[in-house]
């Protein structure tokens, strides 16, 4: 558990550093993709979104993908991707854009919201885990290997 909140600590920082040094030169950033100026316009409207939604992305990652793999719970993984994570990135985008008519800002902006509610999910999950019982469970299925 706490290799856990020490791993999510370190990327965390290390993203925020990331992030902290690359918002107050978004125009700079991504005139280094293109030189299209209506493109680097749009594209630094959204980067910080993108960028805090990629963040929350990586924390949720270390949730599924490291912490409840690592416990051996494949089929909270798939629950949460088939039922959390694919409905709110694809049917919640569709949404966005097709009921709402919403623009590219607020497309990223409703993915920090998603992304943030998966993360919220994925901590839940986190909280309430049983950290002694898949430690336990974890070390079976090492010692039969």
């Amino acid at each position: 558990r706490r290799s856990f909140w020490l791993a999510t600590a370190v990327v965390f920082a290390m993203l925020a550093v990331i992030v902290a040094l690359v918002l107050p030169f978004s125009w700079q950033t991504v005139a280094l993709t293109t030189s299209d100026m209506s493109v680097v316009r749009n594209a630094a409207r959204v980067l910080p979104a993108g960028l805090i939604a990629t963040l929350l992305g990586v924390l949720n990652s270390l949730c599924t993908g490291g912490v409840f793999s690592g416990q051996g719970r494949q089929v909270l993984v798939t629950v949460l991707s088939f039922f959390v994570d694919i409905p709110l990135s694809i049917g919640g985008v569709a949404v966005v854009i097709l009921y709402f008519h919403a623009d590219l800002l607020h497309v990223y902006l409703y993915g920090v919201a998603a992304a943030l509610l998966e993360l919220a999910i994925a901590y839940a999950f986190i909280l309430a885990s049983d950290w002694n019982r898949y430690a336990r469970e974890a070390q079976e299925r090492q010692a039969k290997m």
